[in-house]
This record gives C-alpha cells, structure tokens and sequence, in this order.
C-alpha cells in the first residue's frame, strides 16, 4: 500500500475509540495478532487501573517439524513496550498456575 493509504488508514483508527469499562487486557498466543489488537490493548493500558497479564513470556514457540516459531512473548513485549508497563505474568514460568492447581 501506498504511504497515503496508510496515513488515511491511520486518520481513521481506531474507528470508534474502545470502552473504558475494560479492567484487565490478557494476552496469550494469538495467530491473528496485528497492529489493531495492539493498539485496542495499548488504548486500555494508558488507564493505570487496566490490569495487565499475560499467560507467558516464552520467546518462541516449537513447531511440528523440529523448528521454532516467535512466541507469546513477542506479542507480550511488542505490548509492554507501547505501554510503557511490565505484565503480570500468570503462567510459565512463574508459580501463580503451579500454586493454583497445587491447592486443587
């Protein structure tokens, strides 16, 4: 696309500014992750009071045949970079989940 189609791409997001009702944005893998979902969670991060957690921080990801593939971390540090926040990491390797499923 053209640097004018992007700038107008840009002038109209987001196309309706999302709720401030949020009160966490949760990130986990996701296949479809792109600059909008970036930018609705970056939204919701600017209010303090918007949790931020993530399910992992693992820089890749292992793929079928042997190789690796970018990770939940990516997604997360592409976030909290735009943020300007660290999240509270919920699963490995943290011991919140261990500790969760060790009282069940």
């Amino acid at each position: 696309s053209t640097v004018e189609q992007q700038q107008d791409n840009l002038k109209s997001f987001p196309p309706t500014l999302p709720s401030n009702s949020v009160d966490a944005v949760i990130v986990g893998f996701d296949w479809e992750y792109n600059y909008g979902k970036m930018a609705t969670a970056f939204h919701y991060l600017k209010r303090m009071e918007c949790k931020f957690i993530a399910t992992n921080t693992d820089a890749t990801y292992p793929h079928s045949q042997g190789d690796t593939l970018p990770g939940t971390g990516c997604i997360v540090r592409s976030i909290q970079e735009c943020a300007g926040r660290a999240p509270e990491v919920l699963g490995k390797p943290n011991k919140f989940i261990f500790d969760c499923i060790k009282e069940e």
